[in-house]
């Protein structure tokens, strides 16, 4: 997680770095879904492939920097859900 300077009410913002692979050298990122309920944020990646288009079985790892809705309080401490997997963090 990064976190961005404070702003003149005290908040600041964070950005989560989320790495994972793909299965081919077809299969690119398609959809990012965000949702927050309090102290949880939730995060959906959604991936696509061609139909009918031979790919190479190549397994690539990526990285995407996600600048997280809303504004968040130093000193507390966040869930964040990531396609099921779960991880705390605290500023």
């Amino acid at each position: 997680m990064l976190n961005q300077p404070l702003d003149q009410k005290g908040f600041t913002s964070v950005e989560a770095i989320v790495n994972g692979y793909l299965p081919d050298s077809c299969t690119q990122l398609h959809q990012i879904q965000q949702t927050r309920l309090g102290q949880t944020i939730y995060l959906r990646l959604r991936s696509k492939r061609p139909k009918e288009i031979a790919c190479l079985p190549v397994i690539t790892e990526v990285s995407y920097n996600v600048t997280l809705d809303g504004k968040f309080i130093p000193g507390s401490a966040y869930e964040l859900r990531v396609n099921g997997k779960s991880k705390v963090f605290n500023l």
